[in-house]
Parts: structure tokens; C-alpha cells; sequence
């Protein structure tokens, strides 16, 4: 571990009462540190492409109530709001070129997201004469 990485697990671990939570607390700083060794490796290197960066993140979660409450702790940990679309909720934050989002789809939303897709697919593979799985 780099002398940042190990300050961040102290820091962490300072903060953070259980095991699981100095862990995952571990994690984020280890990602964090990651995330900047890649850009210093694409900032160091003018000749490797690069227009601006885009983070997106996806809510995992045992139910919608959870799911959209990440969400709403998102927005009101950085201060903007929260957009839904048809079951669909984010949060987007922008800085520049650099942007990050976080999402979460509710499950019903997700649902009808699949039939639609299997019958697009049924109805395709339909056309083309052959079944599909």
C-alpha cells in the first residue's frame, strides 16, 4: 500500500465502527486511489485520446424502497436533485467535461424493460424462422 492508501484505511478505520464498515470503507479509498492512478497514467501519456470522463454507477438493491433511498441519499449528500423518468431515478452530477451518475430502476420498470426485450427478440427471431430460447 502507497502512504495515501494507508492514511485513507486509518482514516477509514477511525470513522467507521464495524469490520464490514472499515472494510468497505477500505474499498472506497482503494478505488478512489485507483481511479487516480489511471488518470495520472492517460494525463501523463499526450498522445492516448481524451475528451473528458464519465463515471456511472449502478444502485444494487433488496427492494425499490432501498434502491431509491440510495438515490435520495445521493442527492442530498451532493446537493442536487434527483430526476426520475418511468421508474428510472439518477442522480447526475457535472463538473466541466467530467460527470457522475447513479442510478437505480425500479423493479416493475425493470420487468416490463425484459418482456419488452424478449419479444422484441421472440419477434425477431420469429421473422429470421427460428425459435429462440
Amino acid at each position: 500500500m502507497t502512504p495515501g492508501q494507508i492514511a485513507a484505511y486509518k482514516q477509514a478505520k477511525a470513522r467507521y465502527g464495524s469490520d464490514a464498515e472499515q472494510a468497505e470503507a477500505a474499498r472506497r479509498a482503494q478505488r478512489f486511489a485507483d481511479a487516480r492512478a489511471l488518470l495520472d497514467r492517460i494525463e501523463a501519456n499526450p498522445d492516448v485520446p481524451f475528451d473528458g470522463l464519465e463515471i456511472r454507477h449502478t444502485v444494487i438493491a433488496a427492494d425499490d424502497t432501498e434502491g431509491v433511498g440510495r438515490i435520495l441519499d445521493a442527492a442530498i449528500a451532493l446537493r442536487i436533485r434527483r430526476e426520475v423518468d418511468d421508474g428510472h431515478h439518477r442522480v447526475v452530477l457535472r463538473h466541466g467535461t467530467a460527470s457522475y451518475q447513479t442510478a437505480y430502476v425500479e423493479r416493475d420498470r425493470m420487468a416490463r424493460w425484459r418482456r419488452s426485450r424478449d419479444l422484441g427478440n421472440a419477434a425477431v427471431a420469429a421473422e429470421e424462422g427460428k425459435a429462440r430460447p
